[in-house]
C-alpha cells in the first residue's frame, strides 16, 4: 500500500520536452541534449510545433517542463501556456534579443536563457528541486 506522500511524489515528477526545429541538426543542440540526458531520464525532443502540442495534450495527467527556442516560442507559447500539463517554460535564445514582456504575459515562463551552460545549469537545478 502506498502512502499519500508517495503517491503525491509520483504525480509531481516532470517530463522535459525540448521544442526546436534544429534539435538534431545543430551541433550546439546535440551537445545540450547530451548534457541534459545525463541527469534527465524522461526527456523528449520535437521539431514540429503541432506534434509537440498533440503529445502534451495526449497525456492529460502528466506534467511537463518545456524548453523552446525563441523563434518557435512566438508561435507556440500561447498554446503551450494554456495547457494544464505544462508547468514551466524555459526559452532558449541563441542571440541576445529577449522579450521580457513575455514573462509578464505568460507567468509559466521561468526564464530566458542565452548561454548553453546557463540552460543546462538552470534545468539541472529545476530538476533537482522537483525531484526532492
Amino acid at each position: 500500500m502506498t502512502t499519500n506522500v508517495q503517491e503525491s511524489k509520483i504525480f509531481e515528477t516532470f517530463s522535459f520536452i525540448w521544442l526546436n526545429t534544429l534539435i538534431n541538426d545543430s551541433s550546439e543542440c546535440i551537445k545540450i541534449q547530451e548534457c541534459l540526458r545525463t541527469f534527465i531520464h524522461d526527456f523528449k525532443t520535437f521539431q514540429n510545433n503541432d506534434k509537440c502540442i498533440q503529445y502534451i495534450e495526449s497525456l492529460p495527467n502528466d506534467r511537463f517542463v518545456l524548453i523552446i527556442n525563441d523563434r518557435l516560442g512566438k508561435k507556440v507559447i500561447s498554446n503551450a501556456h494554456s495547457l494544464r500539463q505544462v508547468y514551466s517554460i524555459y526559452i532558449y535564445s541563441s542571440d541576445n534579443v529577449t522579450n521580457k514582456r513575455w514573462i509578464k504575459r505568460y507567468p509559466k515562463i521561468r526564464s530566458f536563457i542565452v548561454k548553453f551552460d546557463e540552460l543546462v545549469s538552470q534545468i539541472r537545478s529545476y530538476h533537482e528541486q522537483s525531484s526532492q
